[in-house]
């Protein structure tokens, strides 16, 4: 059996949701910000959600990771959704990778803790 090291895949997902954090902060800031509202909100909008999930992650329970990953495949379709308007933007690409790595990331510890504990 392959052993995990469960620290370095919730470093791995901590990380990954910071860049994802910072990825979409930059992107409605500075390169597409929205014309009618103030820039704030939708940065507010889509970063608020993974900041509950990051100040959660403190506690290492198994149903925090699950929230995480449910919550990433949201994000999947908002890059998702983004490539469907303009395919060459590296950040809709980046926002699907960063999305699809937290998830499965999420699901191999989420599968590594249960087998430790069972």
């Amino acid at each position: 059996m392959i052993k995990i090291n469960l620290n370095f895949l919730g470093l791995f997902i901590f990380f990954n949701i910071v860049s994802l954090i910072l990825l979409l902060s930059i992107w409605n800031v500075f390169i597409e910000p929205p014309t009618k509202i103030p820039r704030v909100v939708p940065v507010l909008f889509y970063c608020l959600p993974l900041a509950i999930i990051i100040y959660k992650m403190r506690k290492n329970k198994v149903s925090t990771y699950v929230i995480s990953a449910y919550l990433s495949l949201i994000y999947f379709i908002l890059g998702v959704s983004n490539l469907s308007v303009n395919i060459s933007s590296i950040y809709s690409w980046a926002i699907v990778i960063f999305s699809l790595m937290i998830f499965f990331t999420c699901l191999i510890y989420v599968r590594a803790k249960n087998l430790i504990n069972s």
